[in-house]
């Protein structure tokens, strides 16, 4: 009994090799299954990118908060759920401490106080599936 011609074998391989790309491709981007939405940008102080902190997404409603940390390009991503946002930016420049007497030393911010807080930061996002890459401008 022989077995089939090389050739078929070959072409075999080649289709479940297709089939095996084709399922892990369709696993890949920005997809949505899981309901979240990627979201990615710069976040800029004076023109210039944010070398370091963290962006905090409130959602208006009560669907998953999110957070992203800022990197030295001032780059952040994150994903969340689909939806309204108040987005808080905090950045510092260094972690808050005791000094020896066990006095609180709060480390400085490196933006406008105004943006650590949901409540005066002026900055909102609408989340939603397909949306390009976000900016987040703060000034002085």
């Amino acid at each position: 009994m022989r077995g089939a011609p090389r050739s078929e074998l070959a072409s075999g391989a080649v289709r479940a090799l297709g089939c095996v790309a084709a399922f892990v491709l369709a696993g890949c981007g920005s997809g949505d299954r899981d309901g979240l939405v990627r979201v990615a940008g710069r976040v800029l102080f004076e023109g210039k990118p944010l070398p370091t902190g963290m962006v905090l997404f409130a959602p208006e409603s009560n669907r998953g908060a999110g957070t992203a940390r800022i990197d030295a390009g001032g780059r952040f991503a994150t994903r969340l759920t689909p939806g309204n946002y108040v987005v808080v930016v905090r950045a510092t420049n260094g972690a808050d401490m005791m000094d020896k007497d066990g006095n609180f030393i709060q480390a400085n911010s490196l933006v406008p106080v105004k943006y650590c807080d949901a409540g005066t930061s002026g900055l909102t996002l609408t989340v939603a599936p397909g949306m390009k890459s976000v900016e987040l401008a703060l000034e002085p």
